[in-house]
């Protein structure tokens, strides 16, 4: 079950990091993809939008400046880029399996 649950997960992380990738991209260059890219990641991309706007003063307030080597705003943003894709791909996994099990419990009760 795990195995098959990870490969589900996989296929959704991999497509979700390309596609978010492109769109991440191509927002900076034309509007409509800003759009596109908030709607895709809904919940998520509300905290990815508002980390972008944060500097470097701001990472430095909240990790350290001990971490100025490691952390910067760049660096945030990469890792928050990562965290948004897995936590989306983890939750449109668990809603395709939960779906699809739904819909399999479903035909198997109107069969009996």
């Amino acid at each position: 079950m795990f195995i098959k649950l990870w490969k589900v997960y996989l296929k959704f992380f991999i497509a979700f990091f390309f596609i978010d990738w492109f769109l991440g991209v191509a927002r900076f260059y034309w509007p409509p993809f800003g759009t596109i890219f908030t709607v895709v990641n809904y919940p998520f991309s509300t905290l990815f939008l508002w980390l972008e706007g944060k500097n470097n003063l701001w990472w430095y307030s909240v990790f350290g400046r001990r971490l100025d080597f490691l952390l910067n705003d760049e660096i945030g943003m990469v890792i928050a880029f990562f965290l948004m894709v897995l936590l989306q791909s983890i939750l449109l996994a668990s809603i395709y399996l939960l779906f699809k099990t739904w819909r399999r419990n479903k035909r198997a009760s109107s069969t009996a």
